[in-house]
């Protein structure tokens, strides 16, 4: 069964909780000042959804990118921690934000992962070789 089909079928069985916390959102300025209206949810989805994300392949989901650290939105932002430490990234804005969410999936519970049937590893790889782990799927 395709890796994306698998994931569907064993998603209804993963218990999904609440998030209720500070984040952080990065994104490019000058793509930011572009948009018709600016506001905290500008949307890559366009470009996210044409490269794929760790979960999801090419042109299969739109994404919007937060984190509960600082320096994780930034490194996503920079292509890497090293990047965003040394300020070798585009000229960005930052946003700090609360966030409240009904249902998210932890994958950082192991019960959760073993459901899922993915392991630790794909969760921490970095997004551009997770294909790799999955056998290219």
């Amino acid at each position: 069964m395709p890796g994306t089909l698998r994931f569907q079928a064993e998603l209804p069985h993963a218990a999904a909780r609440a998030f209720s916390g500070n984040c952080f959102r990065v994104v490019d300025l000058e793509a930011f000042l572009r948009t018709k209206t600016p506001s905290l949810l500008f949307d890559l989805g366009p470009k996210i959804a044409r490269n794929g994300q760790r979960f999801s392949p090419p042109n299969e989901h739109r994404g919007l990118y937060v984190s509960t650290e600082l320096i994780t939105a930034g490194s996503e932002f920079a292509d890497g921690k090293a990047a965003w430490i040394a300020g070798d990234c585009a000229k960005h804005a930052t946003f700090n934000m609360d966030v409240k969410l009904a249902s998210v999936l932890d994958l950082t519970d192991a019960a959760v992962r073993r459901i899922l049937k993915i392991s630790k590893a794909e969760v921490q790889s970095a997004w551009l070789g997770f294909a790799d782990l999955n056998g290219g799927i």
